[in-house]
């Protein structure tokens, strides 16, 4: 908030109206800012996606394929792990008595009906990947056989390369997703505070939220004696007129007294470090 001195004519819509303007620039940055990490993974997937509606036949093509290339079947194997496919088990050929993941049948079955397959990568939750799902990425988006340059787009070989464009975006908007955690709360919290100062201004209330470091003297009839610690700050009565709802006059006094809070009803509330310590009426109802 913004520091809000005392002095004549210092009244709480002018200091919202600052606040109000310090929130509606902070929700702009942060929007912007979300706006742009998003632009560098979200229109990248989308065009994948879209892309590979036009490619219904090549995908048919792709899954006819008994003994496809290495690289194909590493391909589908990605898109397997974010489905949760599972695997079949195969023998190791370097080793016998090992056994491997084997993607493919899982990869067949994936595109038994190009559109719906299609459809889940178009729907896919990129918000809630598994931290599993991702660990098991690792090998396929850091595989330099995968990378983008290595396919032919508008070739032959189109078809695996917005596969993998959507494996490699969807696996880095995980990242981007991490980033942008801090910046939506910031921006949310933004909005509350903004959202508080509409509603304010809209019912014209008029709560004062005052926080006066020094040491309260006395409750007199007319308010609080307070002693501030600032030079420049003389000591004064602050009038119970003054002090509206939520009023606070936090205090640095020797003892268990280490708060006094008033209302509008002019009740005083003196706290302790743990407890409520009195609460009654020190003066007459304010009009």
């Amino acid at each position: 908030m913004v520091d809000r001195p005392w002095g004549e004519g210092t009244h709480l819509w002018k200091w919202e109206h600052e606040d109000a303007v310090m929130q509606k620039e902070l929700v702009q940055r942060l929007g912007v800012e979300i706006a742009s990490k998003l632009s560098k993974v979200l229109p990248v997937i989308h065009r994948a996606v879209t892309n590979l509606e036009k490619l219904e036949s090549a995908l048919r093509d792709l899954r006819a394929v008994k003994f496809p290339p290495m690289r194909a079947k590493r391909v589908m194997a990605a898109i397997c792990v974010f489905m949760k496919e599972r695997p079949d088990k195969k023998p190791d050929p370097n080793d016998p008595r090992k056994k491997i993941d084997d993607y493919w049948k899982p990869s067949r079955n994936q595109l038994f009906d190009p559109k719906a397959f299609v459809g889940r990568l178009r729907e896919y939750d990129k918000d809630n990947t598994d931290k599993s799902v991702m660990r098991k990425l690792v090998s396929f988006v850091e595989d330099p056989e995968l990378d983008l340059e290595c396919f032919t787009k508008n070739g032959p070989t189109d078809v695996l390369y917005q596969l993998m464009s959507w494996v490699k975006y969807t696996y880095a908007f995980y990242f981007v997703a991490q980033e942008l955690v801090p910046l939506y709360q910031a921006r949310d919290t933004a909005l509350a505070v903004l959202s508080k100062i509409k509603k304010q201004v809209a019912l014209g209330i008029t709560e004062k939220q005052v926080e006066v470091f020094g040491k309260v003297i006395e409750v007199v009839q007319g308010g609080v004696q307070v002693e501030y610690d600032r030079p420049d700050m003389p000591n004064e009565v602050l009038p119970w007129t003054s002090l509206m709802d939520t009023s606070k006059v936090c205090i640095n006094k020797p003892g268990s007294i280490t708060r006094v809070e008033l209302n509008a009803a002019a009740h005083v509330t003196l706290y302790g470090e743990q407890e409520c310590i009195e609460h009654q009426s020190m003066c007459p109802l304010i009009g």
